[in-house]
């Protein structure tokens, strides 16, 4: 648990607040009045101007092995006029942070735990609303590379790349997270050429897609998550936990289904250094998948970024622990007190009597890594990959 944990956890009322700095100039705003206490400065207002509490959510794409670019909708009661400051300043050089608030928390404790951070972009207006965009900083905060290369391990190579080819500051990188790539992947040494024009984070959303793990967003700061099928449980959920009734269980696509690999690596000078393939004949997961779901049409690896053959192992071994077999995919509704410490990435024992068992119990105890979490309204919605299959 944390302060804020426990505070969300509380009878307290609990809100969305919105602040955008224009050019210095502060607008706080929330769906009512709200007045926060700040010890360590002076006590802040937000305005009860948002038409509706904002929905912070990124979606995970299992075939690009990518979160979406968040883009959030916020409409503002326009009753000072928002379009005169147009007049003296750029809305679009605005920034925006997210914040959710447990009514009595003193400010110093979420301050610096935005639940989202990013640019502003207008909308449109009229007379009675003034409506912007919020987009990730990724889409605004990039350059360009070409003609260079990188080296290392995963997470030395990742943070090579935004600390030499983003305009981000070190308050909105959480190297935290960069480093426990090396807590996994720490043995893979890769070499990444980037020899035509490439933007700043396709590149490093390119090396995490070879290694299985992705660029997300935690409070405020870019940020990795881990999938380590591995891991030690960090929590526990039961039905009992649930805001909602579960909204239909799921499973990863039938065509991502892979027993029979084609794998690519180590280019040089514009072709590919190495083919090999993995399939039931050589690999005891694609055998063990070949036997459930016979045979699959022939699917493609490239490993831009691998030079040797046991750093090209690692990464086929771990897309072949995600696609080999289809994974259950469930959606949880948790209050906030419950979900607010979860990170993308992280392990929980699950039971729930509607998984799929052979005595009829459900799942009991069955293990899941969390790969999404979205701030709505009244609940944080989070969805789960189950490890088993």
């Amino acid at each position: 648990m944390s302060v804020i944990s426990d505070a969300l956890q509380g009878n307290n009322k609990i809100y969305y607040l919105l602040e955008i700095d224009l050019e210095g100039q502060k607008l706080r705003y929330s769906t009512s009045d709200v007045h926060v206490k700040y010890a360590s400065g002076t006590d802040l207002l937000f305005k009860g101007k948002l038409r509706s509490d904002p929905v912070v959510s990124r979606a995970f794409d299992f075939r690009s092995f990518r979160y979406n670019a968040s883009v959030i909708s916020v409409s503002i009661i326009n009753d000072e006029r928002l379009q005169d400051l147009e007049m003296i300043m750029k809305i679009d050089y605005a920034t925006a942070k997210i914040w959710l608030w447990p009514e009595g928390l003193d400010w110093s404790y979420v301050i610096n735990k935005p639940i989202f951070y990013g640019a502003v972009r207008k909308r449109d207006h009229n007379q009675y609303w003034y409506s912007i965009d919020l987009i990730d900083f990724v889409s605004t905060k990039y350059d360009a590379i070409s003609d260079e290369t990188f080296t290392g391990t995963p997470a030395e190579v990742v943070k090579g790349v935004i600390d030499g080819h983003s305009s981000l500051d070190i308050s909105q990188v959480d190297y935290g997270s960069i480093w426990d790539l090396d807590s996994l992947l720490g043995s893979l040494s890769l070499s990444v050429l980037v020899d035509q024009r490439a933007d700043t984070f396709d590149v490093v959303d390119r090396i995490l897609g070879q290694c299985k793990c992705a660029r997300t967003q935690r409070h405020g700061k870019v940020s990795t998550a881990v999938f380590d099928i591995n891991a030690p449980t960090t929590y526990y959920v039961g039905k009992y936990d649930l805001e909602t009734e579960i909204d239909g269980i799921s499973a990863t696509p039938f065509e991502l289904i892979c027993n029979n690999l084609e794998v690519k690596y180590g280019p040089a000078a514009g072709a590919w250094g190495t083919t090999i393939t993995r399939d039931r004949t050589n690999n005891p997961l694609c055998r063990q998948s070949y036997a459930v779901y016979g045979p699959q049409p022939q699917r493609q690896l490239l490993l831009a970024d691998c030079d040797s053959s046991a750093d090209a192992e690692l990464c086929i071994n771990r897309h072949l622990d995600f696609f080999a077999f289809r994974h259950d995919i469930i959606p949880l509704d948790l209050p906030f007190y419950k979900a607010w410490n979860m990170l993308e990435g992280d392990v929980a024992e699950i039971t729930l009597e509607e998984g799929a068992s052979s005595g009829g119990a459900g799942w009991v105890n069955e293990k899941f890594i969390l790969v999404e979490k979205s701030f709505m309204s009244n609940f944080i919605r989070t969805r789960w990959w189950r490890i088993g299959t």
